[in-house]
């Protein structure tokens, strides 16, 4: 096996070996589908690193794209993600997942990164090696945990749905939205209305979160011309449904899914807070649970967050720890023999280190100015010498 850093943009040739890596993985991971990152290595200029792994007859059976930001190198999906992961080829062999883990973090010390991992999928099954090589390398390991997961599992779609329809409250909710309102449940794959159906979107995100402490991003035309450009990417990648609930021809609620394998990623969402009365969001759900059943998906990933709407449906949490790997040599010394390594978590608040860089929320709201400041911490690791 040949594995290394590549700091050069990536190639025709590469990206063609990385789409037919990506179709031949495992989980096929949504948020490191070839357009996308596609999208997101135009965003970073210079700043691209891939972490690329071939055979001996030059086949690419793994790869990881990362980017830099205050000399921080961090997966490159964090520009917009739920979970970020390496890309791996379904037929590698426990020595070939090992050898492709060990040798990064090799390449991470002889380049002398500071990496921050954000969002880690540790229920991926490769992710047991990824920790256990971690912990063995000579690099710096600190793992803390960041955020969650919720997610509504089941054997077969059949049971998805019956979980779904549970709550009579919601099936209530849904009742009365169809008595008082002409109803339209709306699926929308491919690029159809893509523009407008984004337009909408974003407008209603904007009057769901006006006069709040947490206004919305779609303010701006930048982060508007973003997503769409996002939506697009999956789109090439047949990744992206577009769900809307319609109450008299116009759109209240809304979900930007992605297909993942047998799951419906539950991305975005917004509803128009006119009709907050009838649980919009919820009442969109137990569609989805219907759609779902006919196109046979058995797993609803309610993705990043534990809001709690999420909890009337998911049967199963998800940790998503954050991970953080440097040269033992950078760790901070405190007089008084102690390390600076972590900062403490607060309620809604990330621990993050020095100059490094984190995913922006996925809510779509701008961050609350008025959080808590997360606190110092010094963990006693090893003492300084005089």
């Amino acid at each position: 096996m040949k594995a290394f850093i590549d700091y050069s943009q990536p190639d025709t040739t590469f990206w063609t070996a990385y789409d037919q890596l990506w179709a031949a993985s495992k989980y096929m991971p949504a948020f490191e589908s070839p357009s996308l990152l596609r999208y997101f290595s135009s965003l970073s200029a210079d700043a691209v690193a891939v972490y690329k792994s071939y055979r001996e007859d030059g086949q690419l059976i793994g790869a990881a794209f990362f980017h830099r930001k205050k000399n921080v190198y961090a997966f490159l999906s964090d520009y917009k993600t739920d979970y970020s992961c390496f890309v791996l080829h379904q037929d590698c062999t426990d020595a070939e997942i090992r050898e492709f883990f060990e040798t990064f973090h090799q390449e991470v010390k002889k380049e002398n990164w500071s990496l921050v991992l954000n969002n880690n999928p540790m229920w991926v099954s490769y992710m047991d090696t990824f920790a256990r090589t971690g912990k063995k390398s000579s690099l710096f390991w600190f793992s803390a945990q960041s955020s969650v997961c919720p997610r509504l599992e089941e054997k077969c779609p059949e049971s998805l749905r019956q979980n779904l329809l549970q709550s009579r409250n919601n099936r209530y909710k849904r009742k009365r939205l169809q008595r008082e309102h002409q109803t339209e449940f709306e699926v929308l794959e491919g690029d159809a209305d893509l523009a407008g159906w984004v337009s909408d979107f974003c407008q209603t995100h904007v009057i769901r979160w006006q006069d709040t402490l947490t206004p919305s991003k779609y303010q701006s035309e930048q982060e508007r011309n973003f997503l769409l450009g996002c939506l697009q990417a999956w789109v090439a990648d047949n990744r992206l449904v577009r769900f809307a609930l319609k109450a008299n021809g116009v759109r209240i609620a809304f979900v930007i899914g992605l297909r993942q394998k047998n799951s419906l990623i539950y991305h975005s969402l917004t509803y128009h807070p006119e009709f907050h009365k009838y649980s919009p969001g919820k009442v969109l759900i137990l569609y989805l649970g219907e759609w779902m059943h006919e196109q046979h998906l058995n797993v609803l990933d309610f993705g990043d967050g534990n809001e709690p709407y999420k909890y009337n449906f998911a049967n199963i949490e998800r940790k998503k720890p954050r991970h953080f790997h440097f040269q033992k040599a950078k760790l901070r010394f405190h007089p008084e023999g102690q390390t600076h390594c972590r900062r403490a978590e607060q309620p809604g608040t990330d621990s993050v280190l020095p100059g490094e860089t984190t995913a922006a929320p996925e809510n779509g709201r701008q961050p609350n100015a008025q959080s808590p400041t997360p606190q110092i911490v010094f963990v006693p690791l090893v003492h300084a010498r005089n």
